[in-house]
């Protein structure tokens, strides 16, 4: 998880960089450019942000963070959580929040359609959406009906995709324009469009410009959609076009879902869209644009990178000196003696052999070094040699000189023969043992 969360960090910063940038340049190039290679362009920034791989790109930044806030000199603790732990832990959970949230108003939309949905009959209504699906280019089969609980037409549903009319009556020419506008819709997939831009600002849910990026991306996908259906038409058919959308301005309530198309946005989005409309003149496709934004997006990703397995091995390796210095000599030596035998086989030019279970070497002998036992560390030689013990008899007979008494008349010494001394230890009145010190 926190590697996962790692990996979107670095993608999120230098992405972020281009998305700003792309808002701020994209109002100078609307008249030059067509709003499709728009469209496409956040389509390929959604997806790159989806998939956080590096391409082998080295790092142009690698900001450190701190794999674990536990002290070093603390060996025996568990460690602390980190803070990039407990960081990727609020983002998975802000995850699934969004997740859940969006999976209700799914289906809560769903079962308000499906209450309020009743099927078409009107033929007028159904030759021009045959006519439509011609213009469109739409081959299978979609349902159309209509629903009283939707104010605008709408594609709903990414599996089994259904057409959503309001309960309004529309002219011929009105029917016409928000047919077509909406089976080019289906037929260009927006509905997965969308649902791959909303995938992505879910994941980025913490990065504000993620969601500056969903709005533009809604807006070119509407704009783009209406090019499309007003390409190669003169004002008049414009202007009824511009006409259909502002009546649906004035009867819009309420909003669809992420798995629907609407006809019409804000009143500021249907002011752009129509100076975009009635707009003649021919623009550049922007395919060069688009390969140079999709070129950079791909080399942003792995412009920064977080420092965390640098910090992590530095923290082990700070944990085993510290473990080093606390073993006790002993230890040390038989870890450096098990180091050090390990066996170790050596390759020497030979005839090809066979051994006793039947493997097959090449022309190669091969030896292993016979394992040696540690030599055993000799204690340090005393700087004084222990007294000899002796027997009773044999310190009386050998007694030269008078007996020095200790004052509380423990310990008796004698001078004996051999110039060395003689001391016998009482306990309670009984003579214990005698030792002999080398002078």
């Amino acid at each position: 998880m926190v590697n996962m969360f790692i990996d979107i960090l670095e993608m999120s910063i230098p992405v972020s960089v281009l998305i700003l940038l792309l808002l701020a340049v994209s109002p100078l190039l609307k008249r030059t450019y067509v709003s499709k290679w728009r469209y496409y362009m956040w389509l390929f920034v959604a997806v790159r942000l989806l998939i956080p791989v590096r391409l082998g790109i080295k790092s142009a930044v690698t900001v450190s963070v701190p794999q674990s806030i536990a002290p070093l000199h603390d060996t025996t603790s568990a460690a602390s959580i980190s803070p990039v732990t407990i960081l990727a832990a609020i983002w998975i959970f802000g995850i699934a929040a969004l997740a859940v949230y969006r999976v209700i108003c799914y289906i809560t939309f769903n079962r308000l359609i499906k209450r309020w949905q009743s099927e078409i009959t009107d033929e007028d209504i159904l030759r021009e959406f045959r006519a439509a699906k011609d213009f469109a280019g739409v081959k299978h089969d979609i349902k159309i009906v209509r629903c009283k609980a939707v104010t605008t037409p709408m594609v709903f549903g990414l599996i089994k995709p259904v057409i959503l009319m309001p309960d309004i009556e529309f002219s011929k020419s009105e029917l016409a324009i928000v047919l077509k506008h909406e089976l080019v819709h289906l037929r260009r997939n927006d509905i997965l469009y969308k649902l791959i831009i909303t995938i992505a600002c879910t994941v980025y849910w913490f990065n504000p410009l993620m969601y500056l990026m969903m709005r533009a991306a809604n807006r070119d996908l509407e704009l783009a959609c209406d090019a499309e259906v007003v390409r190669n038409k003169d004002g008049e058919y414009r202007r009824r076009y511009c006409e259909a959308i502002m009546r649906l301005v004035h009867n819009r309530r309420g909003a669809g879902t992420v798995l629907s198309t609407c006809f019409i946005f804000s009143k500021k989005t249907v002011m752009e869209r129509f100076k975009y409309i009635i707009d003649e003149k021919i623009k550049r496709n922007g395919v060069i644009m688009f390969c140079v934004v999709a070129f950079s997006v791909v080399l942003s990703g792995g412009m920064v990178s977080f420092a965390t397995e640098q910090v992590a091995e530095k923290l082990e390796d700070d944990l085993q000196i510290i473990e080093r210095e606390s073993e006790s000599p002993a230890q040390t030596a038989a870890s450096e003696a098990n180091q050090a035998t390990v066996p170790v086989r050596e390759r020497n030019t030979g005839n090809d052999v066979s051994d006793n279970n039947g493997y097959a070497y090449s022309e190669e002998t091969y030896t292993q070094p016979v394992y040696t036992e540690p030599e055993a560390v000799e204690p340090e030689s005393e700087t004084e040699q222990q007294p000899e013990t002796l027997e009773i008899d044999e310190i009386s007979a050998r007694i030269t000189g008078d007996a020095e008494v200790s004052p509380d008349g423990s310990r008796v010494t004698y001078d004996l023969d051999d110039g060395s001394r003689a001391v016998i230890q009482y306990d309670g009145g009984t003579i214990d043992s005698g030792y002999i010190l080398v002078n």
